[in-house]
């Protein structure tokens, strides 16, 4: 029994060192990033690698803010989000009430070419999603940028998962009292299903916050409603005429830095909905 205990103890230390090991690979770079964004002007010297700053000072990050604009971005990033998120939930709800709970021919085969459209890689639909925008006459708009893919197979996947939890008994009493089917799913389905809602609603506000291809096809060239990752695009500080100065690069990670603030503070905010979510998903 000693030895057992001894070969898994062993075992046990080697798996915690190698995932150290790639934790360490993973934070390395941010951190490094983090430590150059502190760094005041006086104190970076060139093809140098700082592990610690050699002093703090939030100056870059008011700097960056101020000459980047990130204040339109972010008030841009936070529409498209927000708005893209709410309605792309209502709808990825409604089609996986319908999908799980009603019996309707061929909703197998609907089913089926929802998930279908999973093995597609997203860059594939950049051509046709451009011609629609473009037939539709909002090339360079808002609504440009929000309208395709609101219907998100993802989002129907995962809550139709987690609709195999609500009973067909109460949905069935609801009905006997009176309920539609509106009513049905946002007064019951929508309660119930609130940690693969969450859960969904995290993943779908990081990757709309940080996208960046698509924002910059479908504006073209209407700066003016550019994202925060396009605003970090177009930011090139130029220090004593050189825009390869190292305290240039100090500049953009601290603009890179900025941009992160709203995921993170979502992410921590709900990160106990977030694991929920995705193992009674994942389980059912």
């Amino acid at each position: 029994m000693n030895s057992q205990a001894k070969r898994f103890n062993i075992k046990g230390v080697i798996v915690v060192i190698i995932l150290a090991f790639f934790v360490v690979m993973q934070i390395f770079p941010f951190w490094l990033s983090i430590v150059q964004s502190l760094q005041p002007k006086e104190f970076i010297v060139m093809n140098t690698i700082e592990l610690w700053p050699q002093a703090f000072s939030i100056k870059n990050y008011i700097t960056a803010w101020r000459d980047a604009n990130l204040e339109l971005g972010y008030l841009w990033s936070l529409i498209y989000t927000v708005s893209f998120t709410a309605i792309t939930v209502v709808v990825c709800l409604i089609t996986a009430y319908v999908l799980e709970k009603k019996r309707f021919k061929g909703r197998d085969f609907v089913f089926l070419f929802f998930m279908s459209a999973l093995m597609v890689p997203g860059e594939i639909l950049l051509i046709t999603n451009y011609l629609l925008i473009t037939e539709l006459q909002i090339l360079g708009t808002p609504f440009a940028v929000i309208m395709p893919g609101l219907v998100n197979v993802f989002g129907i996947f995962l809550l139709k998962q987690f609709m195999h939890s609500v009973p067909d008994s109460v949905l069935e009493s609801a009905k006997l009292d009176g309920a539609g089917e509106l009513r049905l799913i946002f007064t019951m389905v929508l309660p119930l299903a609130m940690p693969a809602v969450a859960t969904y609603c995290i993943m779908t506000f990081t990757a709309q916050w940080n996208e960046y291809l698509w924002p910059q096809l479908a504006l073209a060239d209407s700066s003016e409603f550019y994202n925060v990752q396009l605003r970090l695009l177009l930011y090139r500080p130029i220090i004593d005429g050189n825009i390869s100065h190292p305290y240039a690069y100090a500049l953009r990670m601290s603009a890179t830095m900025l941009t992160l603030i709203p995921v993170l503070i979502v992410y921590f905010v709900f990160q106990k909905h977030f694991t929920e979510g995705i193992s009674i998903s994942g389980l059912k």
